[in-house]
C-alpha cells in the first residue's frame, strides 16, 4: 500500500498520507523505538502504536524469531530490531 503516494492520499488525504510516509521511514532508519523522532503507546504488552495524524496511527509487533522480553514477559522495545507493522489506520474505521 505504502509504495503508492496515491494510493496513500486517497485513503488517507494528501497531508495524512505523507505523514504516514515519514513515520514508515522513521520505522524503517531507528535502531529502536527510541530513536523514533515521535514516542509512541505499548499497547497491552506486544504492540506499538505509533500516531502519524489525529486519530490514525500504525501498530506494529517485534518480530524476532525470539523476541527479547523484560522480566516480566513483556516486549523488550529498546532492544528490538526488527517489527512487523499489522496495522494502519484511525480509531473506529477498517483501514488495515
Amino acid at each position: 500500500m505504502c509504495e503508492s503516494e496515491l494510493l496513500i492520499s486517497k485513503e488517507f488525504g494528501a497531508i495524512a498520507g505523507r505523514k504516514l510516509q515519514n513515520r514508515i521511514f522513521d520505522i524503517l532508519s531507528a535502531e529502536s523505538v527510541d530513536e523514533l523522532p515521535i514516542k509512541g503507546i505499548y499497547c497491552e504488552n506486544f504492540f506499538y502504536q505509533l500516531n502519524f495524524a489525529k486519530g490514525k496511527y500504525i501498530l506494529f509487533e517485534a518480530n524476532h524469531i525470539k523476541n527479547p522480553t523484560n522480566s516480566d514477559g513483556s516486549i523488550d522495545w529498546r532492544n528490538v530490531r526488527r517489527v512487523k507493522i499489522v496495522s494502519i489506520g484511525g480509531h473506529g474505521d477498517d483501514n488495515q
